[in-house]
């Protein structure tokens, strides 16, 4: 890495050479810095990582803002308000049984809790979508 290749050592000698010479020259001693600098594949590595990453946020953007995603998320939300009317009034039947009957602690079906959990995955998952694709416009 200490010099670079003369290119130009066929004595062409006109200015144009010259300065394309003197590019080369300069670029070659500028990669050599580089390649000699421990941390430069690291940078670089992380330099890639970043546009990926910047490519597939902008990618979610565009799905967020979208009308498929909107209409979506309505309706998640109208399905979770008519769940939770449901399981609500079952409870609430549950326990006016189980207080009748005197038979202490109403029994609340276990596939309320599973369908409750889902819809919270789901509007965790929508979130987390929400958070990347529109990163700081999110906050404001």
């Amino acid at each position: 890495h200490e010099s670079a290749p003369d290119l130009f050592a066929t004595g062409l000698g006109s200015p144009t050479s010259e300065v394309m010479r003197t590019r080369i020259m300069d670029a070659y001693r500028s990669m050599s810095h580089q390649l000699s600098d421990e941390n430069y594949f690291q940078k670089l590595v992380h330099v890639s990582k970043t546009r990926r990453f910047i490519q597939w946020s902008s990618g979610l953007k565009d799905i967020v803002e979208g009308s498929a995603f909107s209409t979506l998320t309505v309706a998640l939300i109208l399905l979770n308000a008519v769940f939770i009317a449901y399981s609500s009034d079952l409870i609430v039947s549950e326990a006016f049984v189980s207080y009748d009957l005197m038979g202490g602690e109403p029994q609340v079906p276990g596939w309320i809790s599973i369908v409750d959990a889902i819809f919270v995955g789901a509007f965790t998952v929508e979130l987390l979508i929400r958070l990347v694709g529109q990163e700081l416009s999110f906050w404001v």
